[in-house]
């Protein structure tokens, strides 16, 4: 996988598996879990008869695969991509590197330290440094190492349309006799084959949100052993990790379904399954600003430091004990960094305004859903960060005697393994889709307007609705509205179509807890030949509910929108005769800024190049 996925846009799936002795996953597999805005990547095998030779031809070909909405009974379609080079483009766009690039505090703050480190390594060794740049993107590290005295560049990218990119970026600026650039993993580089010697210094932006996710500590580690030599400087160097402790019951939600109904019903599958603590640590990055609730209980602490300088990169545990300043319950930890570039040049991504504003590193939230501690003003509070080699991540408690801040001895981190997830929900929902469910204003508007129609229908019913109750079929993912409909007494036959089989299974377990099986079925399919025999009670819908949602597409809410309709389409035959057309006029309000910045961003990228971004 390219760089991951994030909830802001696509990715690249399936790459991964290039070990030829791992066993690559079955393609149907993959399908099953890729979202609509990615793009799959697949080895197929191939064999023909050579005419010629009268052999048979075998091999492997790399196949482009990308969703499409399917009209005619909704739900995605993958189709080959015949050039694949445009799509990886698609991705590139999709990507946050068109953000990374406008970030100009970013940009300077490592001009700063690359010049700096630079001019001191010649000041020592009376020679040009050897670099390399680890994920170099566009090639603007490489390209501020070439413009400030390096001796030559190694760059190296794994998407081989970045590489391109950068390789481009890089020949229209003058730099290609400085700077060479490899379409492959800084793993897959060797010395003497592709860099002549051990570079001198090491640059590279293998950061994400939460510090580590990109792999920085193994990546560097492996070059120190292969690539570096024994005293090379690292560019940037030092990294400070800082928290602080705060209420708010709006960041709880995100991971917690404790005490969540749908109407009348409670979203659980057993007695304990509000009890669920997650089943995992779960790390949101989010513009916490933009959260109205927020209360700070304690300061910012910094918590973890790093030196990517030394060779050791091992797990960390370090506590730190807090005074409180605030009186609440302790609903989440944020968390940011910030990177040291010398000379007081940082660059941090808390959102207090430190930078300018971006959306590519931001705050990351930890819900305390496993621990439940309530603190008051001027209480101690024992905070415990840990690190692997990827992770970050907390631990909250009072602690037996603490009067004052104080930082404890870094230790290395002991198990702290989180619980297995136990109500089902947190295996097929993400924290976006956890809030929604959590949101009881919402929850309360879809009953309304659900309780609504049913009043409408049973003071006016139709020829074929004086039957003792009504039919309702919930076309979208995840059931809500097949739960709303089953909290109202005057419904009694209820089909839920569920796209994913988990989904379908989970939410099964919810209604038999509820003791709905004689009320609700819930079908893991799709719509396409869904007839009035398939549903429960075999009668026609009166109703038809959807919110929209689907997992597959929860990235893309307009998708969703155009999914229901299809699916709407694909079931008109399961429908009363008598069923009600609204004509109903839905507008689309999209508000954008400085779109024309953007758009001129992105043509910038993909046919000029960067020149304007290198200093």
């Amino acid at each position: 996988m390219y760089a991951g996925t994030d909830k802001y846009g696509g990715g690249v799936v399936g790459e991964d598996f290039k070990d030829a002795e791992a066993a690559a996953p079955n393609l149907e597999d993959i399908l099953d879990t890729a979202s609509a805005e990615e793009t799959v990547v697949t080895s197929m095998p191939y064999s023909y008869l050579d005419e010629d030779t009268n052999e048979v031809v075998e091999g492997v070909s790399s196949v482009v695969l990308s969703s499409r909405l399917n009209p005619e009974s909704g739900g995605l379609m993958w189709v080959e991509e015949e050039d694949s080079a445009e799509t990886y483009k698609n991705v590139v766009s999709m990507s946050q590197m068109t953000s990374m690039l406008r970030d100009l505090d970013r940009n300077a703050a490592y001009e700063h330290g690359i010049r700096r480190g630079i001019e001191k390594f010649i000041a020592t060794h009376h020679r040009r440094p050897i670099v390399l740049d680890i994920g170099t993107g566009t090639g603007l590290l490489a390209m501020l190492a070439a413009r400030h005295g390096a001796e030559h560049v190694y760059a190296c990218e794994m998407f081989q349309t970045m590489a391109d990119i950068a390789g481009a970026v890089i020949d229209a600026n003058g730099l290609c006799d400085k700077v060479t650039v490899f379409s492959l993993r800084s793993t897959q580089l060797t010395v003497p084959e592709h860099l002549p010697v051990r570079a001198d210094m090491m640059v590279s932006e293998l950061f994400d949100s939460l510090l580590l996710g990109e792999g920085l500590l193994p990546t560097l580690a492996h070059a120190r052993a292969h690539l570096l030599t024994p005293d090379a400087v690292v560019i940037p160097q030092h990294a400070t990790v800082f928290a602080k402790l705060v209420a708010s019951d709006t960041l709880y939600r995100m991971n917690s379904f404790d005490q969540t109904h749908i109407d009348s019903l409670a979203l659980a599958r057993s007695k304990d399954a509000w009890k669920c603590t997650g089943g995992a640590r779960v790390a949101l990055p989010l513009h916490i600003n933009t959260i109205p609730d927020v209360v700070d209980l304690t300061e910012v602490v910094p918590v973890l430091s790093f030196d990517f300088g030394t060779t050791r990169c091992s797990n960390k545990k370090a506590t730190t004990v807090v005074t409180a300043v605030a009186s609440g319950r302790a609903d989440a930890i944020v968390m940011w960094w910030s990177v040291d570039f010398g000379d007081g040049v940082t660059y941090c991504t808390a959102s207090s305004g430190a930078q300018n504003w971006q959306d590519h590193w931001v705050p990351v939230v930890f819900p305390l859903t496993t621990q439940h501690v309530v603190v008051a003003h001027a209480d101690a509070v024992e905070l415990t960060a840990y690190s692997d080699s990827l992770r970050i991540w907390f631990n909250v408690a009072h602690p037996p005697q603490a009067a004052t801040i104080k930082r404890a001895k870094v230790d290395e981190k002991d198990d702290d393994i989180a619980a297995a997830c136990i109500c089902g929900l947190h295996l097929i929902c993400n924290a976006e889709r956890v809030s929604m469910l959590t949101n009881k204003p919402r929850t309360d508007a879809y009953a309304a307007a659900l309780r609504d129609i049913v009043a409408g229908l049973v003071a006016h019913p139709t020829s074929e609705q004086e039957r003792s109750s009504l039919s309702v079929l919930d076309i979208s993912d995840g059931s809500f509205g097949a739960l709303l409909a089953a909290s109202i007494d005057q419904v009694a036959n209820i089909t839920s179509i569920e796209s994913k089989q988990v989904s379908a299974l989970i939410f099964e377990q919810i209604a038999s807890h509820h003791a709905l099986d004689d009320r609700l079925t819930i079908l893991g399919c799709g719509v396409k030949g869904l007839l009035v025999e398939h549903l429960h009670g075999q009668v026609p819908v009166d109703i038809l509910v959807g919110e929209p949602f689907y997992y597959a597409m929860q990235n893309l809410p307009i998708w969703q929108a155009l999914n229901f309709w299809y699916r709407r389409s694909a079931v008109a035959g399961t429908f009363t005769h008598s069923f009600p057309i609204p004509n109903t006029l839905i507008s689309l309000y999209i508000t954008t800024s400085d779109c024309a910045s953007l758009l001129t961003a992105l043509l910038r990228l993909t046919f000029v190049g960067v020149n304007e971004y290198v200093p």
